[in-house]
């Protein structure tokens, strides 16, 4: 099972966000692993899982996916709440 910081260095050392098509279908075979973290900021991942998902959200606006961008922004949302 990869952990999130390997999939992060993976992700933004080989520039896999350069194609849209490309970065979705990477997060969505990673997708429970990344949705499933922990959601606080006492996560040491916090910030690397805000990233990727927000690079998730920004490849499907491009790539055209309303329907999962929603979704996405929702967990977003949700996920933003729980560092106050």
């Amino acid at each position: 099972m990869t952990d999130i910081k390997s999939l992060y260095d993976r992700i933004y050392s080989d520039n896999l966000t350069k194609d849209p098509k490309n970065f979705i279908h990477i997060y969505e075979e990673h997708k429970n692993l990344i949705e499933g973290a922990e959601q606080s900021k006492s996560n040491p991942d916090f910030d690397s899982i805000m990233r990727i998902t927000s690079d998730y959200a920004l490849s499907l606006s491009q790539y055209g996916s309303s329907r999962n961008l929603f979704h996405i922004l929702t967990n977003l949302s949700n996920f933003s709440r729980t560092v106050h």
